[in-house]
């Protein structure tokens, strides 16, 4: 009887292929051993292992190898396509059991957050998450204060908070960029410093206006001493407003104000005059934060991949 060691190579990695190509892709991916070992958390001499395996296995080499470099072949190309497909859907279907399986507890995550940060940027994120998933799980949305949200990740109380980059200092929590984008200078269409020819317009122009003031920590400390000297022809001063509050009486007439760009619709953009302000003001940024070191749920870690893609 002829045996299955007559067929294939005896020379097998535990006979675990699938850890063979998970090696072999991640190899790929960053084009370094050593680095697909960190990202893996195993040696380089088992990466290695993995990879010399497999290619005995299929009787071709996949790597075309330098001293600083390892590129896929033709062949390695081939498999490489092949291969990603099955091994995200493998991950994919882990990740679903998981949760449609576990404790509920697992299928629902808790996200505190400014609440301009939580209504104009979380919720197309939140709905990917639902598609990709499309049932069993629950997100519950707390608007709150940072020192509140602060105190309830570290309890783990909390799964994750979103909130402005200046704010989130703290050393129990670990912080991922999230959002950045420039703002503007906003106003109806009755004041000239919009039709510069230059298109930049500085804060001796603005000071020709009448100013709306924002709540916003972030433009108080880049306009100190500009807005704050109140040498405006006329002021509307909002106590912590958000930028919605600050925007419609801007496009009431009442004067210029400011807001991250996207915060403007196309329907607005027909009726009012826009000026990008970033050279003035720099760019408006939030953060991801959550507890550093914790086990962070499986639903927590799809949304995160979603939120930082």
């Amino acid at each position: 009887m002829t045996s299955k060691g007559d067929f294939y190579p005896r020379f097998y990695y535990k006979d675990n292929k699938l850890k063979q190509l998970k090696g072999f892709v991640t190899v790929a991916k960053h084009q370094s051993i050593k680095k697909a070992a960190d990202e893996l958390n195993l040696t380089h001499g088992a990466i290695s292992t993995q990879i010399a395996s497999l290619e005995k296995q299929l009787g071709c080499k996949l790597f075309d190898r330098t001293p600083k470099k390892i590129e896929l072949n033709e062949s390695g190309k081939k498999l490489y396509e092949m291969a990603i497909a099955k091994l995200q859907g493998i991950d994919g279907l882990y990740e679903e059991f998981v949760l449609q399986s576990l404790h509920k507890s697992e299928n629902h995550i808790k996200i505190a957050g400014h609440s301009f940060v939580l209504s104009h940027y979380l919720n197309k994120y939140l709905a990917k998450a639902i598609e990709k998933h499309q049932n069993n799980i629950k997100f519950t949305i707390l608007n709150i204060p940072l020192t509140e949200a602060t105190d309830k990740v570290i309890n783990e109380e909390i799964d994750m908070m979103l909130y402005d980059i200046d704010e989130l200092h703290h050393p129990a929590i670990e912080v991922r960029p999230w959002i950045s984008e420039e703002f503007v200078a906003i106003s109806a269409k009755k004041y000239d410093l919009f039709k510069k020819k230059d298109n930049k317009i500085t804060w001796e122009d603005i000071q020709k206006t009448d100013i709306i003031k924002t709540g916003s920590e972030v433009i108080k400390k880049a306009a100190e001493g500009f807005i704050n000297k109140d040498n405006f022809s006329n002021i509307v001063n909002y106590v912590n407003p958000g930028y919605e509050i600050c925007k419609n009486a801007s496009l009431s007439g009442l004067g210029v104000t400011f807001c991250p760009k996207s915060y403007i619709s196309e329907t607005e953009k027909q009726i009012a005059n826009i000026k990008d302000v970033s050279h003035l003001l720099g760019f408006y940024r939030a953060n991801i934060g959550f507890k550093k070191n914790a086990k962070m749920k499986i639903l927590a870690k799809e949304l995160l991949k979603i939120l930082t893609a």
